[in-house]
């Protein structure tokens, strides 16, 4: 027959270890959204300057130009403006740092139940009122839940694989080589890579215009 302790200590740790993978989750799903936040301006910032770039080489002496390659300079200005209006409009309507805030907050007040629950945990070990705990751990729970419902934002499967990720001693959380690649694969595509395609694409494709259409 089970002890009382042994009772409450189980639902304690299986709380602490769910509120402990939430927080882990919720701060990696903030500094994701950072993340694409500087990536998506810095990527804005290139594509800019490529068409300042563009629109210089029509003045620049030393470089001959014919009327197809000036035509090409021309509608490659435009369409890179067009792709950035459309592109920062896109972002901005993410907002990728106002929900990463929202992600941080949520996190550091998980960080305040988690603190609760462990300090409440070695007080219990002295202190065997069922009653008191079975009401204690109630309200932390609830407190748990009240948190989560004022985070309008989930985070991602990734969040939670990228914290797992980073807790390789804990056994119960061991990925295999395989597992581990996938999912810092995922995490590069999911925070840089497209934002890397938009600012190598793009002088990639009007110089080989350049150099191929005379």
């Amino acid at each position: 027959m089970n002890s009382p302790q042994g009772n409450w200590q189980a639902i304690a740790d299986q709380m602490k270890r769910k509120i402990w993978i939430t927080r882990g989750a919720r701060f990696n799903a903030h500094q994701r959204l950072q993340n694409r936040h500087n990536w998506s301006i810095a990527s804005i910032s290139f594509l800019s300057a490529y068409v300042i770039a563009i629109s210089l080489l029509t003045f620049i002496p030393a470089i001959s130009l014919t009327s197809k390659q000036n035509t090409i300079i021309s509608f490659s200005a435009i369409a890179l403006s067009l792709f950035i209006l459309v592109l920062s409009l896109l972002e901005s309507s993410k907002s990728y740092e106002s929900k990463g805030r929202e992600f941080h907050e949520c996190g550091r007040e998980l960080s305040g139940v988690l603190g609760k629950l462990s300090i409440s945990m070695e007080f219990w070990k002295s202190n065997q009122n069922q009653a008191d705990i079975q009401k204690e751990l109630i309200d932390i729970d609830n407190e748990y839940n009240q948190i989560l419902d004022r985070c309008h934002e989930n985070h991602e499967t990734i969040d939670v694989d990228l914290f797992k990720l980073e807790n390789q001693k804990d056994e119960s959380l061991k990925l295999s080589v395989l597992e581990r690649i996938s999912i810092r694969f995922r995490i590069f595509v999911n925070r840089c890579f497209p934002c890397i395609l938009f600012v190598v694409i793009p002088p990639i494709a009007v110089v080989f215009l350049l150099l191929f259409v005379k």
